[in-house]
């Protein structure tokens, strides 16, 4: 997962999304784009090798693999700080994921010989490849601050990604649930599900936007089926057809036909409690049937099924309350629907998690979805809305691919709660949690206190039958490999965010996570820091403000960044540069490993990482090398095709890539001559012969200082690369163009 956020007052952004060359003819993984609040997309353009859309102001970009599964369900809400579950975010893959971005190690001892290499074999003739940087281009090494982190929303509780993992491996439901509030109980209520009423508010504003509580309009419009009936001081039966509905303390509740002399219904609401102000009117809708209810801002488009589709359609009851306001004057109105709780459950579920899953994660969703609506008295006394401040409902679920097996989940586990010691659990759930679970202290609170029993930091770690131990949300086990889409994830953020979020600090100078609980690996405390002071800010309030998927941030030094292994040593600056740059990662624990070898597939992908931040936008893919040992599904596939079309590789004389190999020294010193179109130049070292086909390429990034010999005297020609060594090249180049030293 890969998002970015633009410096504000930034006005037009390019993004484009390329094809996987040599598997499709169309991206494979197609974009989502999100606007945040203050921007919106002004236009896409397809084309055949992908396509290009401009936004304005802040944005974010996900992918979905466009199926049924994302189709169904699964929102990317799940932000507020006192939501009762995190909308399971799509579920989709994404286009580039933080888990296999640098993955590229080998056995220290592994061959690394180009047997044969000439002139027009492994890396010798170079095409070279234009990166002349500009001066308007943002530097990533100082103007970007890239975050790497885990999971999605609050972490605590239950992982909806995390259930699904351990569903695909046909694990019960009962034990999902134990797993992930150990110590409940699953206890079945006196009360069926149908014989439950729940009552949900309806809390998006006019402009599409969710909140903690109803949210008044001075105007609805519904459309009524046959039979329905008007409750309030009165009942009156109203005619089907589609009406506005607006409030007036005089004549009360105005029901206007949208029909060119169709009827007008005036009545007047009893009052929702002995002694109150308020007025509601309850619209009764007829065993069967719904009443579609529209928002004034939007357009109706019944084949969506996400929030803002502009209508939604209801069973049940929807109260209409309005307060008496001066006399003559409309006052907003606010909505719920009052439904049995079967049919709550049946919304619920497939917009919290998507309907594909399995089985056992849904029957999981929906006793964590029950239980959080009954410990809500079923808003029947207390605010329960319809986003992800509570659960997420957006009325009948009517998809007919997977109602049948909806509502086949939620009877499955009718009236089952959770409860600890005979007390009703706070059920919450989260997306993802990245491997570890986040306690409730540190979700909603300030890190400290003693955190519910059930609801503990901890490392999410589930052991199946047989003993084996895995990560619910990323696992390989017997053939079954099984990886959240949240479960890392990066996003670049403009420096300037930064800066303008906490002027405070003047201009930003370092982030870091002070404080972390061991149990959890929850940062508690980011200390922001700048040339005019620094302030600690609690990580949840921080994730919240930069609009960070979760709060569960690595390493601990945020930017500039820092490997935690990587801290002391002669390269450990150029490697921190080429981290904070973006041209290498660690592995899930931003670990970097920096004595260990690297493959050459791996290194392709560092120095591709360099050249497209230099040029500012991507590399061509057009050309597809017949390399037998790379194929589309390998993490730097795409890479190498970069590299290949750009000149930059070619491979060895029998046809091989050699993706698994350790990059040798010399392989590299040609690889870096040709990205960076240095011109060939007399090498010193001894023990590199004159006549050796990588004598120029030594000579070349040696004389631009780009790569060193280990000695004054010896180059190694023939040595594999360590990782360490291989970052500080790539860096080196890198800011060796940025300079101006690369031929245009």
């Amino acid at each position: 997962m890969h998002e970015v956020v633009v410096p504000p007052g930034t006005r037009e952004v390019a993004l484009t999304f390329e094809e996987v060359p040599g598997e499709t003819s169309q991206p494979r993984v197609g974009p989502v784009v999100v606007g945040i609040p203050g921007g919106a997309a002004t236009k896409v353009a397809d084309g055949t090798a992908g396509f290009t859309l401009q936004a304005s102001g802040d944005f974010q970009v996900t992918g979905t693999n466009g199926d049924a599964a994302s189709s169904s369900g699964g929102s990317d809400s799940g932000t507020n700080p006192d939501s009762g579950g995190d909308a399971a975010a799509g579920s989709g893959t994404t286009a580039e994921l933080g888990t296999t971005a640098d993955s590229g190690t080998t056995a220290a001892g592994a061959s690394g010989e180009a047997a044969g290499v000439t002139a027009t074999g492994s890396d010798a003739s170079a095409t070279g490849a234009s990166a002349t940087a500009t001066s308007t281009q943002p530097n990533p090494i100082t103007d970007w601050v890239r975050f790497f982190g885990g999971g999605y929303g609050h972490r605590t509780g239950m992982s909806q990604r995390g259930a699904e993992g351990l569903g695909r491996l046909g694990v019960p439901y009962r034990d999902i649930l134990a797993h992930y509030y150990p110590g409940a109980q699953l206890v079945k209520r006196g009360t069926a599900d149908t014989g439950q009423q729940v009552r949900v508010g309806l809390s998006l504003d006019e402009n599409g936007v969710q909140s903690s509580a109803p949210q008044p309009r001075l105007m609805w419009v519904v459309d009524v089926p046959d039979g329905a009936v008007l409750e309030g001081a009165t009942a009156q039966s109203l005619p089907a057809g589609s009406y506005r509905v607006t409030f007036d303390t005089t004549v009360g509740f105005r029901w206007q036909s949208l029909t060119t002399g169709g009827p007008v219904v005036e009545l007047h609401g009893k009052p929702t409690a002995a002694g109150s102000t308020t007025e509601q009117l309850d619209l009764v809708i007829p065993q069967g049937k719904t009443a579609q209810l529209h928002y004034p801002q939007t357009t109706c488009d019944p084949s969506s099924d996400h929030a803002f589709r502009g209508c939604r359609d209801y069973e049940g009851r929807l109260e209409f309350e309005a307060p008496k306001a001066i006399a003559g004057s409309n006052a907003g109105i606010t909505v719920r629907n009052k439904v049995n709780l079967f049919d709550y459950l049946v919304g619920v579920v497939p917009h919290e998690s998507p309907a594909s899953w399995s089985v056992e994660a849904l029957k999981a969703q929906a006793v964590a979805a029950r239980t959080y609506a009954a410990r809500q008295n079923f808003g029947l006394t207390t605010n329960l809305v319809d986003s992800t401040y509570d659960q997420v409902f957006y009325g009948r679920y009517s998809d007919k691919t997977y109602r049948p097996k909806i509502e086949q989940v939620v009877k499955a586990t009718d009236a089952q709660v959770l409860m600890y010691n005979g007390v009703l659990i706070s059920a919450n759930f989260t997306a993802g949690n990245g491997g570890y679970v986040a306690s409730n202290r540190e979700a909603f609170a300030d890190g400290t206190g003693e955190p519910e029993p059930y609801l503990r930091g901890r490392e999410d770690r589930f052991v199946l039958r047989d003993g084996t131990a895995i990560t619910p949300e990323f696992y390989d086990y017997n053939g079954t490999r099984y990886e959240d889409t949240y479960f890392r994830w990066r996003r670049d953020v403009s420096r300037t965010v930064i800066e303008k979020l906490w002027p405070e600090i003047g201009t930003l100078q370092s982030i870091e996570a002070v404080e972390r609980n061991p149990d959890s690996m929850t940062p508690r405390v980011i200390r922001i820091s700048g040339t005019a002071g620094q302030v600690d800010v609690l990580a949840r309030v921080f994730r919240s403000r930069v609009g960070l998927p979760s709060a569960f941030l690595l390493p601990d030094k945020l930017y500039p960044r820092q490997f935690p292994d990587v801290t002391t040593g002669d390269l450990a600056q150029d490697v921190n540069r080429a981290y904070q740059a973006g041209l290498v990662d660690g592995d899930l624990w931003a670990r970097f490993y920096p004595n260990e070898t690297l493959t050459r597939g791996a290194f392709a992908k560092m120095i591709v990482e360099a050249l497209e931040r230099l040029k500012g936008g991507p590399l061509a893919a057009d050309q597809v090398p017949a390399f037998p040992d790379v194929k589309p599904d390998q993490a730097f596939y795409l890479y190498i095709v970069k590299a290949y079309t750009a000149g930059i590789i070619s491979g060895y004389p029998d046809g091989t890539f050699g993706y698994e190999k350790p990059i040798k020294r010399q392989e590299a010193a040609l690889i870096l001559q040709r990205a960076f179109k240095l011109p060939s130049q007399p090498e010193t070292f001894p023990d590199v012969p004159d006549n050796s086909d990588f004598a120029g390429a030594i000579g070349a990034v040696s004389a631009a200082g780009i790569m060193k010999g280990i000695s004054t005297t010896r180059f190694a020609p023939g040595d594999p690369m360590m990782r360490a060594m291989a970052a500080a090249v790539a860096v080196r180049g890198f800011e060796y163009c940025w300079a101006g030293n690369c031929q245009p």
